[in-house]
């Protein structure tokens, strides 16, 4: 037999179930942001600039979206987080989508002087 649960068990049963939902959520957007944008780069630009108010529109709702969904996971402990911009290089410039490869700097190797004898 199942002994009945308190409100208070229920409505955290309630809340496991959403916190549930909204990890789903959230790891579902982070795949189709992997999706979108591990392709060819000029790929990426065609589709984006194709239609910029669309594009724009899209953003803005999924960040918008992204931005809530990642306020209830930091509130439930989670560190899942809602990837909500764009990747390095990608910009939104003079009214149309661009990229710049992101400048690679590399540290010059330090030489130790030679130990005197």
């Amino acid at each position: 037999m199942i002994e009945p649960i308190t409100p208070q068990q229920y409505s955290n049963n309630l809340a496991i179930i959403a916190l549930k939902a909204v990890k789903h959520l959230a790891i579902t957007l982070n795949e189709c942001y992997g999706k979108f944008w591990n392709r060819d780069t000029a790929e990426i630009l065609e589709s984006l600039n194709e239609n910029i108010p669309l594009a724009l529109k899209r953003f803005e709702a999924n960040s918008t979206i992204g931005n809530l969904l990642n306020q209830q996971l930091e509130d439930a402990g989670s560190d899942l987080k809602v990837i909500v911009t764009m990747p390095e290089g990608y910009a939104f410039e003079n009214g149309k989508f661009t990229y710049t490869a992101p400048v690679v700097i590399v540290d010059e190797p330090t030489i130790e002087p030679e130990p005197e004898v």
